[in-house]
Formats: structure tokens, sequence, C-alpha cells
């Protein structure tokens, strides 16, 4: 009876162990996608801000900036598109995105179809005249 009593004591431990795994491995699963999708929105809302401001330079007609992004999040790299709906920022291969209007701005500005790939690490924003573009 001794040896049944210590493979059963073994089994709870393993049961136990895997029960904490499953459990950690879940949790780390959903902060990691939470922290993607944090991150996602954080690099859209810094070239938006970029952006408004670029926009707001009342008498220049023509000025670039030189945003610097994160090349990749969460292992990811990701693509900023500038379209004239709006900005998106999209990580690959999970197709995981996060867009803005841009607050209206399509009304007084031409953004113009343009796309950068994160592995950069940088975007160039040019303006001229009312129009932006993304290099």
């Amino acid at each position: 009876m001794l040896v049944f009593e210590q493979v059963m004591l073994f089994a709870i431990g393993v049961a136990i162990f895997a029960i904490c795994f499953a459990s950690f491995s879940a949790y780390e699963s959903y902060f990691a996608e939470t922290g993607n999708a944090d991150q996602l929105d954080q690099v859209r809302d810094y070239v938006a801000y970029a952006i408004v401001k670029s926009s707001e330079g009342l008498g220049v007609t023509s000025s670039y900036f030189t945003i610097q992004i994160p090349k990749s999040i969460g292992g990811e790299i990701y693509r900023v598109s500038l379209s004239p709906l709006g900005l998106n920022v999209t990580a690959l291969p999970s197709m995981k995105y996060s867009f803005t209007s841009l607050y209206n701005l399509g009304e007084t500005t031409e953004f113009r179809e343009s796309e950068v790939m994160s592995t950069s690490g940088m975007i160039v924003l040019y303006k001229n005249g009312n129009k932006i573009i993304l290099t």
C-alpha cells in the first residue's frame, strides 16, 4: 500500500504543476496580446501627433519631420499606412491593426496614399502646401 500512496502523491504533484503551468501560460498570452495592442495604439498616436503638428504650421508651405519608431512590436514588424481615410498601423503577419481618422483633418489637408514599413526604425513625414505624405 505504501507504493500506491507514493504514486498517488506524485500524480497529484504532476497535476498541480500542469494546472499552474496552463494558468500562467494563459496569463502570459493574454498580457502579451494586450501589450502588443497597446504598443500599436501608441505608435499610431505618436505618428498622428506628428501629422497634426505638421498640419498646424500656418504659413509654412513645405516642411518635413523625421519620426523615430520601434522596429518591431511584440517580435512582429508593422506597416504604417496613410490614406485619405486616416492613419492605420498594421502588425505583420498577425494583421492586428490600429486606425485613426486623424480628427477630421482630411477636410483641410490632403493625405496622399503612402505606407512605411517599421524595419527602418523611422518615418519621414513630408508636408507640401496642404498635402502630407509618409516615406
